[in-house]
């Protein structure tokens, strides 16, 4: 049986339709994970939060989770985490501390200080957690 000889240019082209396919069939897989869930964005306490929750349900039936990113994260890489507590009954809650993702509030250099970063950073969490219980 004799051997097919493809160019490499076809070759290189036949990939990339290839590849372009894939991209395509994992983005319908990652939308419609994405249909079974109910996404909101707001603003809660003066932080932008994203408000993550099963399609259909309301959510002050759901056992609440507030999801905090480390330092240098944001909500938005959280959204995988967010989503699988979504997904399994939860009304989960992600926000951007001060200076971090989309919000624009300054975080305060003093990294060192009690009374700087990390009490901003305890400050926000705690005004979040209010609002979201107040809500």
């Amino acid at each position: 049986m004799a051997a097919i000889d493809m160019h490499p240019v076809r070759l290189r082209w036949m990939r990339c339709l290839a590849l372009a396919a894939l991209a395509v069939v994992f983005g319908v897989l990652l939308e419609s994970r994405h249909s079974t869930l109910d996404r909101s964005t707001a603003v809660l306490a003066n932080m932008p939060v994203t408000i993550w929750q099963p399609a259909g349900v309301s959510g002050s039936e759901l056992p609440r989770v507030l999801v905090a990113h480390g330092f240098g994260g944001s909500r938005q890489m959280m959204a995988p985490v967010s989503m699988a507590l979504a997904r399994a009954g939860h009304l989960v809650v992600a926000f951007d501390f001060r200076g971090h993702g989309r919000n624009p509030a300054p975080l305060s250099p003093a990294v060192r200080a009690l009374d700087g970063t990390t009490a901003q950073l305890v400050t926000d969490t705690i005004a979040v957690a209010r609002a979201v219980n107040d809500r």
